[in-house]
């Protein structure tokens, strides 16, 4: 049998490790952002609550969703913008625009 205990208790080489930084404005914002799309999906739920007709309320209800989700990827993306490493980093549009489906569906 394998002997993978190594591995977790021995520490690693100092120097194959990376060393981050934050950009801190970007940190900022990506705890500002989902503050205003939590507001923003307050705001729509209200309007649900007090909309006549159940077409609307669902209406709504979609706008919150999507405020909320699209908020929550948001914190998400920009925080990791905000971490750099000391390597090259690339971002595909179709991948990264794809990612946020499921946060708006959940």
């Amino acid at each position: 049998m394998l002997n993978f205990s190594p591995l977790a208790l021995s520490k690693p080489d100092i120097s194959l490790l990376y060393t981050g930084s934050h950009t801190f404005y970007l940190v900022i914002l990506s705890v500002v952002l989902p503050i205003f799309a939590f507001y923003a999906a307050l705001k729509a739920s209200q309007r649900a609550t007090f909309s006549s007709s159940v077409t609307t309320q669902r209406l709504w209800i979609g706008v919150g969703g999507v405020c909320m989700g699209s908020g929550i990827w948001s914190m998400h993306f920009v925080g990791m913008l905000a971490f750099a490493l000391p390597c090259a980093t690339r971002f595909d549009l179709r991948i990264t625009l794809f990612s946020m489906i499921p946060s708006i569906l959940s």
